[in-house]
């Protein structure tokens, strides 16, 4: 049933494919939102990220994405800017699969993905001495 939904949401976004410019290795986008007085939006004191009343776990999937497209292509010029951004990401998919009820319900594949992409995140801040094994 997971195999059956991404092939049709493959074939679906194939068929939505829009042209995207692209500045560098960014893509122009304006900022919208509500800052803090710091100008920062910290995720750090959410308990529970996003809407998912409904169950479907999209926030979540939103979430393992960011993770995953930042370890795979993100920050390439800047190591310590990488490693700062990894960092964060590590902390938001560690809620994802974390410990307790809330993650007993959610999708395995999500739970298993999520925890894959935590554990390489990991190896890669240990292997640049961000994280010793205390932290672990």
């Amino acid at each position: 049933e997971v195999t059956l939904a991404i092939e049709k949401a493959s074939v679906d976004a194939k068929r939505h494919m829009v042209k995207v410019d692209i500045a560098g290795t960014t893509i122009p986008h304006e900022v919208v939102g509500e800052f803090e007085t710091t100008k920062v939006e910290s995720i750090a004191g959410v308990s529970n990220f996003g809407p998912d009343i409904d169950k479907n776990y999209g926030y979540d999937g939103v979430i393992y994405l960011c993770g995953l497209l930042e370890y795979k292509y993100g920050q390439q010029e800047n190591f310590d800017e990488r490693l700062k951004k990894l960092e964060n990401y590590k902390r938001s998919i560690a809620r994802i699969f974390g410990l307790g009820k809330s993650s007993k319900n959610k999708p395995g594949p999500l739970l298993e993905h999520s925890r894959n992409l935590y554990d390489s995140i990991t190896k890669l801040l240990k292997d640049a001495n961000v994280i010793d094994e205390d932290d672990l």
